[in-house]
């Protein structure tokens, strides 16, 4: 490169203008340029991540706890106490997190399951002839409190807990085991979040039995009651719930719809809405009628005329509404 070329790369402004636009592959290479390329590097680098794993591999050592059949299923926890100085690391870069994004629509694995470490790889397409669903383990209850308790992490004084990432607007958590705590995506929470994305999803591989769907409803009910209660503190503004096991729950919604009703009744400021499938029209219409400015809604009901007649109730109070994606599963 000519002198104005290296003009410009020592400018500070526009180097942080032009990295905004750089691939992760050349980020990466900024760190190894030069302190001033590294520090310009890295808030972009940990702008968008695609789970909270390369956060939470900045706290230490991680072991697996083997499961227990029908006890306790297999999860990881911190080989040891994270101490003041892995905190203080965590929290310098996931002050820079604005996007936890699945890096595609298949993507299967959980959010804070324990799988190796791959930030930064350009090759994160799942292979869908591989079961992804072995070997991984869930998150420990200890783990899961050491999170929420953390010395580090940013206070509001808006918001009941402190915010592990402070700056995240947009969460996408997706849930691979139904052994999985229902309320491990409660710590990445924060007053800045405007969407939240919740996956549950069930291998096709694994054994599905009576307690599987049990544990797959328990998963989404007490996940959903979790959210509820942070309703005063976050001001979300898009809130999808979906259920990528839908063969597996059968004609079973009545608890999830009770759950998701509790979130809607206390979370009335939505612009976007994806619910999970409802038996019956009538908890939903009613639950939606106090929504001042949705802009797109997305529902499956069990039977035909279950959405025949939410149209009925729903349409003629929200007149503007720009998105409505209605389906039923049986006739």
């Amino acid at each position: 490169p000519g002198p104005a070329m290296y003009k410009v790369g020592q400018i500070e402004e526009l180097v942080n203008h032009i990295l905004m636009f750089a691939s992760r592959s050349a980020l990466y290479n900024c760190l190894l340029v030069c302190k001033s390329y590294y520090y310009a590097a890295i808030p972009n680098l940990w702008e968008e991540i695609p789970s909270a794993w390369p956060l939470l591999h900045l706290l230490g050592g991680i072991e697996r706890i083997e499961g227990i059949p029908g006890v306790s299923p297999e999860a990881w926890k911190f080989t040891s106490c994270p101490v003041n100085s892995d905190w203080e690391l965590f929290a310098d870069r996931a002050k820079y997190v604005k996007i936890i994004s699945r890096p595609n629509p298949s993507w299967s694995r959980g959010t804070m399951d324990y799988h190796d470490p791959w930030m930064g790889r350009e090759d994160t397409d799942e292979d869908e002839t591989i079961d992804v669903c072995r070997d991984r383990s869930s998150i420990h209850p200890l783990a899961l409190v050491q999170l929420m308790d953390n010395p580090a992490a940013a206070s509001n004084g808006s918001f009941s807990k402190k915010a592990l990432l402070p700056n995240l607007e947009h969460l996408e958590f997706t849930f691979s085991r139904f052994q999985a705590p229902p309320e491990a995506f409660v710590p990445l929470l924060g007053p800045n979040l405007k969407s939240l994305r919740l996956f549950y999803h069930l291998c096709s591989r694994m054994r599905v039995d009576r307690e599987g769907v049990v544990g797959q409803q328990r998963l989404i009910r007490q996940g959903l009651q979790a959210l509820a209660e942070y309703a005063g503190e976050l001001s979300l503004e898009e809130l999808e719930v979906s259920l990528e096991c839908l063969l597996f729950l059968g004609g079973e919604y009545q608890d999830i719809n009770n759950a998701c009703i509790q979130v809607l009744r206390r979370f009335k400021y939505l612009h976007r809405l994806q619910t999970p499938p409802f038996a019956r029209h009538e908890q939903l219409a009613l639950a939606l009628q106090s929504f001042s400015r949705p802009r797109s809604l997305a529902v499956a009901f069990e039977r035909a005329q279950e959405l025949f007649s939410f149209v009925t109730v729903f349409a003629p109070n929200h007149p503007n509404i720009e998105v409505l994606e209605l389906e039923h599963r049986n006739d």
